[in-house]
């Protein structure tokens, strides 16, 4: 009777580290980072700011389904900046129109473009964790 218990032991220990690392894994994404800096500026901003911040976090989910890669704080550099905002300028489509346009300039909005840099920023300086881990953000100062 000891072993299937000991097993049953171990089992739940494994599913519990398992969970825990998942929550922790959580924690540390981009789009729950997105989350909770959205919720700590409910009552320091203006509705349309929030309004902006979640257009951001929608632009970014799209361009990350786009090129096919998950998006991490480590990837925040140069070329990442440029790739999004290319992908905003050329293949972006926007939620109203119901035509592509293949590679021809589409005139929207800057504010994403403008917005993320310092949406990260924010973001960035609320997580003390991550600040050892060097990400390199030289752009965004």
């Amino acid at each position: 009777m000891r072993a299937p218990l000991n097993l049953q032991r171990n089992i739940f220990r494994q599913l519990l580290t398992l969970a825990i690392l998942k929550q922790k894994k959580n924690k540390l994404s981009v789009y729950y980072q997105f989350d909770e800096f959205i919720k700590s500026k409910k009552r320091k901003v203006s509705k349309a700011t929030l309004t902006v911040y979640g257009n951001v976090k929608s632009h970014l989910l799209a361009f990350e389904a786009f090129r096919a890669q998950e998006i991490f704080f480590d990837s925040f550099d140069f070329s990442f900046y440029e790739d999004f905002v290319d992908y905003l300028t050329f293949e972006h489509v926007h939620m109203r129109r119901k035509t592509k346009y293949w590679r021809k300039k589409v005139t929207l909005s800057t504010l994403p473009m403008r917005r993320l840099p310092k949406s990260i920023k924010l973001i960035y300086r609320n997580i003390p964790i991550l600040r050892s881990t060097g990400i390199y953000l030289y752009w965004l100062v």
